[in-house]
């Protein structure tokens, strides 16, 4: 028996319709959001200040980690096929004159005489016919910020607890197995309203996913809607909460040199993830302990931070307290 992967790919009019409203409140933050408050080097009247050009470059690059439950509705389409079943209620299919076990992550052919054809009346139908799955994905993602945009890339590990297909009217089920999965992917988002230091994004995530371990399933195109909360600690630091939409589809393969026999699958996935980003400082902390500056400042030809890079580089009266020799010693 020969085993090989294909793309399935299905995009329907739900996706396009969401991908249009993010697209269109991505496009409204260039009407109202927030701008990071980078020190202003042109700005400085007389005075010409040193650049560290690598510190400039890191600051425009933001670093997000990202975990978090989901749970994924998966629809196999059935296609009029029959399903069978053994003495120890095991759902097989039958697809072109074989019987399949474990058509969901790796379909293999098993003896016709141990199962018999489950049959539809009333009380028990087959369609639609669907599982409801768990899962944890853990994502690191790199992505460079300019004003409110951000644009990037990412890579995630996703461990996927799969649940059978069942008839629970019969006390049939499937043949199942834990697996895992590879995420990459491109990203692209916008702060589209802002209100003191928390934040409104939108983003989507669209790429690849490859399965791992006993999951044969084919790699498939993703496309995730994000709909992120985050609270600024700084202008470096930030977390969030994400709730997403997914959508993605894939196939498992199974045939021989004359024919190819395909199980199509399409999954919705709902998830809540917490993340946490921080860029790097485009200046560096004043060291200088006879310095009462609390908020961004110069020395000589060089600019500094007052403040530690988790808290509000320029604070109003009354916020933080100084405690000028602890900060110091602080990153």
């Amino acid at each position: 028996m020969k085993l090989s992967l294909s793309l399935n790919n299905k995009i329907t009019l739900s996706h396009r319709i969401l991908a249009l409203i993010t697209f269109l409140l991505i496009a409204i933050g260039a009407q109202s959001a927030y701008a990071q408050a980078g020190w202003n080097f042109d700005n400085q009247g007389d005075i010409r200040l040193r650049k560290n050009w690598l510190r400039l470059g890191l600051a425009k690059l933001r670093a997000d980690f990202q975990i978090g439950p989901g749970v994924i509705i998966e629809d196999f389409d059935r296609n009029n096929r029959a399903l069978f079943s053994n003495a120890d209620g095991e759902l097989a299919i039958l697809d072109d004159g074989s019987i399949y076990s474990g058509w969901a992550y790796s379909p293999s052919v098993v003896a016709a005489d141990r199962f018999n054809q489950v049959m539809e009346n009333d009380t028990v139908s087959f369609d639609p016919f669907r599982a409801v799955h768990r899962s944890m994905p853990i994502q690191l993602i790199l992505q460079g910020w300019y004003d409110r945009y951000r644009i990037g890339g990412g890579i995630g590990f996703e461990r996927f607890g799969m649940n059978p297909y069942e008839i629970s009217e019969l006390e049939l089920r499937s043949s199942t197995v834990r697996a895992s999965r590879l995420r990459y992917f491109f990203t692209a988002g916008a702060t589209w309203l802002q209100y003191g230091q928390l934040g409104f994004a939108t983003d989507i995530q669209m790429g690849s996913m490859s399965w791992l371990g006993d999951h044969q399933g084919s790699s498939g195109f993703y496309i995730n809607f994000g709909f992120p909360v985050e609270w600024h600690f700084s202008e470096y630091l930030r977390a969030y909460l994400r709730p997403s939409i997914e959508f993605n589809s894939y196939a498992t393969f199974v045939g021989n040199e004359d024919r190819i026999s395909a199980f199509d699958f399409s999954q919705t996935g709902i998830f809540l993830t917490f993340g946490i980003s921080f860029n790097n400082p485009e200046i560096p902390l004043c060291r200088k302990k006879a310095c009462q500056a609390r908020k961004k400042h110069t020395h000589t030809n060089r600019a500094y931070r007052a403040q530690p890079f988790y808290k509000i580089q320029n604070p109003g009266i009354g916020q933080q307290p100084p405690n000028t020799e602890k900060l110091r010693r602080r990153p």
